[in-house]
């Protein structure tokens, strides 16, 4: 499998959900739909699917529904799109549901919204938004073959609340599959190296403080066999576009934006060429032996 991950935006979203880092990043500029077509041309018959990626929400780029028109039109696979956009307080454009409805499964998280840096529940407007923008997606795809998970994000703030809506959501939303989880709570390591806090022991304390209580306690506990065997198969042998628009072999990397281990930019880049250099080979041996960035022990795949 040929796989390309995509970050087109990155510090860019509608909402401040308190599971999303977004907050914490400056907002960059979005990846030139001109840049993603010199790709595809550079790179006919090259690449199988294609992902979207990162820490932003790909429904902002101005271009988006162009880039996945361009990307369909060419063959090439949309198997899963992650969206966190519905939950906002806005309306979801006919141009963001005919984006959404060219992928084969959409995946919304839903749940602890956050306004000024406090944690909320998900608020009356925004609920009545999130089930509105819902049920105008569940309508555009009773015709496609399209799978809708809605995952429910939980703090202690809004797990009570779900419990009670969650029924009355499955019944009107029978095509829908509902879950919910925990909110995730990375290591320090995260918080020093992607977000970039000068103090990422009290940055992630704080976090946990802001989400969780003796009600709904936080619990510290590793990545299960599954979601780690879903973790791999996805990204495993991948390429990852940066927002930068420089080509990598792993997202950590495309998010860190690190110099030494940019494989040429994606206007002029040919894969088949990138994979027959000395750098890809130097690259691609350090990630298997784990040393490539501070985070591959914990985040690498392979």
């Amino acid at each position: 499998m040929r796989r390309v991950l995509i970050n087109a935006v990155e510090g860019v979203c509608g909402n401040n959900c308190v599971w999303c880092y977004k907050n914490k990043l400056a907002p960059q500029p979005f990846l030139p739909y001109e840049d993603i077509v010199a790709f595809l041309n550079n790179n006919s018959g090259e690449i199988d699917d294609i992902l979207f990626m990162g820490v932003g929400e790909s429904l902002d780029h101005p271009d988006f529904l162009k880039i996945v028109r361009e990307i369909a039109s060419r063959g090439i696979q949309l198997p899963q799109f992650n969206t966190s956009l519905l939950p906002a307080q806005r309306y979801l454009e006919p141009e963001m549901i005919e984006a959404i409805l060219h992928f084969n499964n959409v995946n919304i998280e839903a749940g602890a919204l956050s306004k000024t840096g406090k944690t909320l529940n998900m608020g009356r407007d925004s609920m009545w938004s999130f089930k509105s923008n819902l049920r105008n997606l569940c309508k555009a795809a009773e015709d496609k073959k399209i799978r809708i998970t809605v995952k429910i994000i939980l703090n202690k703030n809004n797990y009570k609340d779900f419990a009670e809506r969650l029924p009355n959501w499955k019944a009107a939303f029978p095509m829908v599959n509902f879950t919910t989880q925990p909110l995730q709570v990375f290591d320090e390591d995260y918080f020093k190296y992607i977000v970039h806090e000068p103090d990422p022991k009290r940055a992630r304390d704080e976090f946990i403080a802001a989400n969780f209580d003796e009600h709904f306690p936080f619990i510290e506990s590793n990545c299960t066999r599954k979601e780690y065997d879903e973790f791999r198969h996805t990204f495993n042998g991948a390429w990852f576009i940066g927002v930068d628009g420089f080509l990598y072999t792993c997202q950590n990397m495309a998010q860190m934006k690190l110099e030494e281990y940019k494989l040429g930019h994606i206007r002029y880049t040919k894969l088949k060429d990138v994979v027959n250099t000395d750098k890809f080979r130097l690259i691609t041996t350090r990630m298997k032996n784990c040393c490539a960035t501070p985070l591959c022990s914990k985040y690498c795949p392979i």
